[in-house]
């Protein structure tokens, strides 16, 4: 039995699509969808379909789709439609746990794989390649069961022991869903605030004649603390874009 939970929040047509392309006795669908959306999906698939509020995000619906009893089997977590070659390459692997990998060129590639050693290196974990799907294996079936967030399960990659294979797709990746504009307003500010406390620190060594050298020491104690706390900001930036949202509560099912 494969297992597929399926949230939406966008896309509508094409998900009643891949869902009715991949039904069968074998593939039970498992569709959160927010109440705004609700008419729009197929009842003929024979999915459970599952409603929820409409603030509710993708990540919240996954959570909240991750209580409801499945067949054992594989667990299959879906962000978009899925064409028939991804499908079929995931959900026939023989590895414990398979997920997509965007094609790139060596460019974009060097540096989506440097975002990926920050974040391994400082937070001891790595980010899944492409989020777009992750399917767990049979043998995983009771350790995702208990996982008390899936959302997370499907984008942190800190799983040990187990097979891993990663099937190369060029279809575009679902995003990661975080505020960008607080995200990347507050880094802004972060720097221009490091950058604030470097030019103060020049300017009083260019302005204030004879300066103590205990004065000068504190100086450059405070640059270093400066970098340090930059250094991490940086950090947590790079998990935000990589990673997106770490808090995900589960949605509200509509009664």
């Amino acid at each position: 039995m494969i297992n597929v939970v399926v949230p939406i929040t966008e896309k509508v047509e094409e998900f009643n699509d891949f869902i009715k392309k991949f039904s069968s006795k074998d593939v039970k669908f498992y569709v959160g969808v927010t109440k705004n959306l609700a008419d729009k999906i197929e009842k003929k698939t024979g999915a459970q379909i599952f409603v929820f509020e409409n603030k509710s995000n993708r990540e919240q619906i996954i959570n909240a789709l991750h209580e409801i009893k499945k067949e054992k089997g594989k667990i299959l977590v879906v962000r978009r439609p899925l064409s028939e070659k991804e499908f079929s390459s995931l959900t026939k692997s023989k590895a414990e746990l398979v997920s997509l990998k965007k094609h790139r060129n060596k460019f974009a590639n060097f540096f989506k794989n440097l975002g990926r050693v920050i974040v391994r290196k400082i937070f001891a974990f790595s980010v899944f390649d492409d989020i777009s799907a992750v399917c767990f294996g049979e043998s995983m079936f009771d350790l995702i069961s208990v996982c008390p967030n899936l959302s997370i399960a499907t984008r942190v990659n800190k799983y040990i022991g187990v097979s891993y294979e990663e099937v190369e797709t060029s279809e575009k990746a679902a995003k990661v869903l975080y505020n960008k504009t607080k995200t990347i307003g507050l880094y802004l500010l972060e720097t221009l605030f490091f950058l604030a406390n470097i030019a103060g620190g020049i300017l009083i060594f260019i302005f204030v004649k004879n300066l103590l050298f205990v004065f000068g020491m504190l100086i450059v104690l405070w640059w270093l603390l400066a970098i340090f706390l930059w250094m991490m900001c940086t950090t947590f930036f790079v998990r935000t874009v990589e990673l997106g949202d770490v808090e995900n509560e589960k949605a509200k099912q509509e009664k």
